[in-house]
C-alpha cells in the first residue's frame, strides 16, 4: 500500500509540472508585453531629457546674445557719446553669423 501512495505522489507530482509550465506559457504573452511598454517608457524619458537639453542650450545662447548686446550698447565715449563700431559690429555678426 506504501508503494502505490508513492505512485500517486509522482504522477501528481509530474500533473503539476505540466500544469506549471502551461501556466508558464499562459503568462509569456503578459510578460512581454510589459517588457514592451518598458522600453517604450524608457524611450520616452529618453526623448524628453533630451528635448530639455536642447531647451537649455537655446536658452544659454539667447543669455549669451543678451549679454553681448548689453555690453556693446552699454560703451560710451568720454564725452557720453554711444560709440558706433561696437554697435556695428554686433548687428553685422547679428545679420551674418558664417562671417563671424
Amino acid at each position: 500500500m506504501k508503494q502505490r501512495h508513492g505512485k500517486d505522489k509522482r504522477v501528481t507530482s509530474s500533473i503539476s509540472l505540466k500544469h506549471e509550465k502551461k501556466k508558464a506559457k499562459e503568462h509569456k504573452p503578459k510578460k512581454t508585453k510589459f517588457h514592451e511598454l518598458m522600453l517604450r517608457q524608457k524611450q520616452l524619458k529618453e526623448i524628453k531629457l533630451e528635448k530639455n537639453k536642447e531647451i537649455e542650450e537655446k536658452r544659454k545662447k539667447r543669455l549669451h546674445q543678451r549679454k553681448e548686446r548689453n555690453v556693446s550698447m552699454q560703451k560710451l565715449t568720454s564725452k557720453g557719446q554711444p560709440v558706433m563700431r561696437h554697435r556695428i559690429k554686433l548687428l553685422l555678426k547679428q545679420m551674418c553669423p558664417e562671417n563671424a
